[in-house]
């Protein structure tokens, strides 16, 4: 690479820059595009999706004219090689440390669990330590080239975190907090009903997907119990570690690189929450690390007809199983396999060759193919529990034609913070994929640029649900992919082909590196210590011997398989082996279910001689029913309350016909 090329590489990405921040402050900070917007779409989210495109084209178009048309003069005094790497570190600790100050500001950013931000004192402390740091990588990184690459050695070490991370998700006493018994209904309930072998549709359509037919027949072998569920979570959950190490080894050279990577990547399992969430943690990170694996997998494989067979056999399944688990996380998994899969073919090709665009048109109907393979599958499960096929609504709920979206909307904040440099982050990946391609004058493929291209995309993607609601563990959740990133960028700005003897420029690079080690090192530390700290707390919700105990009461006061609903019973009942009798909408979305779900609910209660439903459930349904309920008031009187943990449950039994 010239010095020429260096520096219209650099400075295309800086002029990228620049107009991202003036793009953000127009649609963020003057209120004028959003005056432009129609009330029914979010400017934070227009904002977001316009800005992943600016930076693609923006920098397609300097880097093309600055390519042409920039002299550099040769040489370059080491002062001023000096100065520049400074200006970097300096940019990054001033930026990091604001933005470390005002996170605590963060939406429902729970400070139990940042104790980072107890007191100013100890904030301070670490902002100290974090820049002693850096002035040790400055002083350490001055020959930054990964000369070569060290391979094998820390599969173990990875086995042990990944069992770490599984662990932390197993939590299956989810009695011990309201909070707990919200999220674990909202997200289980859709199990239950596929181990009862109930089909979907308008009344019982799930929130997060169809994950259900994925995960219920592990569930069943393992017992069919909520601990089951919850054991199963941990162990998919460390098989996907296990992918994101996979990548991560294919990525780096340096193992200290990937030890530091692979310990900052359990972080988002081990370090943030004793809650439990398993809507966000683990189900939206599963198939993200299951797709990049396969991504990074199948390229390790030979070419000849029977691996290519396989290839495509392989991906249309996964991507396909991706989508039934989960419409969110599976668009960003096919969007990143058809990414990745263009960006090797630009690495080959032109865009003004032919053949490009005849493969690329093929690699786009993966997308196709793998939603019409979903929505089949979906629908022959239904065929198969004796349900009709599902609908192209039912299939779609809750994204098309339903408040559910807007609805959660929470503006993204404006004062300094992560989701700044995550952006920042993304538009640098951007460049620097597009450097290695021939749009940009690549002249050889890079498969790591193929693996970060899948990267970035489901991370854009997944940042999506963040934009809209603007809550920290929303962001946290990228976290894997984030570092896969970080790791990524650091790796390939350190690369010895890029460097120039006579270090004009070299400065901005090195000062790029030490940024990376940085962001890793300290993910790595916040692993070891915040987890540590959580671990011990997180025992209480893994002592299930009071859950049994007071199983047998139920047992004993309970008739089996009395009609229950609401959060909690379904648990209590996979327990027991009960049957519900109920498989409509989980009870924590009930506000954003269909009106066929809703009177579906209605006529239950009114319909029921006996009943065991968890009071919140009542009083929230009561509340959305507009007098819907009132026969069951007039007819079913209270027979008895249970307390137990953060829950309270109601057995109600009909006493007379209404008007009685």
């Amino acid at each position: 690479m010239n010095e020429q090329q260096r520096w219209a590489n650099i400075l295309s990405i800086g002029a990228m820059l620049m107009l991202e921040i003036f793009w953000a402050f127009v649609c963020l900070y003057t209120g004028a595009v959003r005056r432009l917007l129609p009330a029914s779409v979010s400017v934070d989210v227009f904002y977001y999706v316009t800005s992943i495109f600016l930076a693609f084209f923006s920098f397609l178009l300097l880097h093309l004219l600055l390519r042409s048309r920039l002299r550099i003069p040769a040489g370059e005094s080491k002062q001023r090689e000096f100065l520049l790497e400074l200006a970097v570190l300096a940019l990054f600790a001033l930026v990091g440390a604001v933005i470390f100050l005002y996170e605590k500001n963060i939406y429902y950013a729970g400070d139990e669990y940042m104790p980072w931000h107890g007191s100013a004192r100890i904030e301070w402390l670490l902002l100290l330590g974090a820049a002693l740091l850096l002035c040790q990588l400055f002083t350490r990184l001055k020959a930054v080239h990964w000369r070569r690459e060290e391979k094998g050695g820390l599969w173990f070490l990875y086995g042990a975190l990944a069992a770490v991370a599984g662990y932390a998700v197993y939590a299956p006493n989810t009695f011990q907090a309201f909070y707990n018994l919200y999220h674990a209904n909202a997200y289980f309930n859709s199990v239950y009903r596929v181990l009862h072998l109930k089909p979907y549709h308008a009344i019982n359509s799930g929130m997060y997907g169809f994950y259900g037919i994925l995960v219920a027949p592990l569930v069943k072998l393992c017992g069919g119990t909520f601990q089951s569920f919850v054991a199963v979570m941990a162990v998919l959950t460390a098989a996907c570690m296990l992918c994101y190490f996979y990548v991560l080894e294919h990525l780096t050279a340096k193992r200290s690189m990937r030890i530091l990577g692979s310990i900052g990547i359990i972080a988002v399992t081990t370090a943030w929450g004793t809650n439990i969430h398993l809507q966000t943690y683990p189900s939206r990170l599963l198939f993200a690390g299951f797709t990049l694996a396969w991504i990074v997998g199948k390229e390790q494989l030979k070419e000849n007809r029977k691996n290519a067979i396989m290839k495509r056999a392989g991906s249309l399944i996964l991507l396909t199983l991706s989508l039934i688990w989960s419409l969110e996380t599976g668009l960003g998994c096919v969007l990143a396999f058809v990414g990745s899969e263009i960006v090797k073919l630009l690495q080959r090709h032109s865009l003004g060759d032919r053949l490009f665009w005849k493969q690329a048109m093929w690699k786009v109907l993966w997308l196709l193919a793998s939603f019409l393979g979903a929505y089949a599958s979906v629908g022959l499960y239904n065929l198969a529990v004796s349900g009709s096929f599902i609908s192209l609504s039912d299939f779609l709920f809750p994204f098309v034609g339903n408040p559910y979206v807007q609805a959660l909307n929470l503006p993204m904040e404006l004062f300094p913070s992560f989701w700044m440099l995550i952006s920042v982050l993304i538009f640098l990946v951007i460049a620097t994929v597009l450097l290695n391609t021939k749009l940009c004058g690549g002249k050889k493929e890079e498969l790591s640029a193929v693996y970060l291209t899948a990267c970035t995309i489901l991370c854009a993607v997944q940042m999506v649900y963040y934009v809209n609601r603007s809550v920290r563990m929303n962001l946290f959740m990228l976290l894997p992919v984030l570092l896969l990133m970080v790791a990524g960028l650091t790796e390939y700005v350190g690369k010895q082909d890029i460097w120039n003897h006579d270090a004009l420029g070299n400065g901005i690079l090195r000062g790029t590196v030490a940024c990376g080690v940085l962001v890793l090192v300290l993910t790595a530390l916040l692993t070891c210590s915040n987890g540590l700290a959580l671990e011990a707390r997180r025992e209480e919700n893994r002592n299930l011997e009071p859950v049994y105990d007071w199983l047998s009461t139920l047992q004993e006061e309970v008739p089996r398989d009395t009609v229950g609903i609401g959060i909690g019973v379904p648990e209590l009942y996979s327990y027991l082996g009960w049957d519900t009798g109920y498989y409509g909408i989980d009870i924590p979305d009930f506000l954003f279910a269909k009106e066929e779900a809703k009177n579906h609910v209605y006529e239950l209660l009114n319909a029921t001689d006996e009943i065991f439903i968890a009071e919140y459930a009542l009083e929230f349904v009561t509340e959305c029913a507009d007098g819907k309920l009132e026969p069951f008031y007039a007819t079913h009187e209270l027979k008895n309350t249970y307390y137990f943990g953060a829950g309270t449950f109601l057995l109600y039994e009909r006493t007379g016909n209404e008007g009685e």
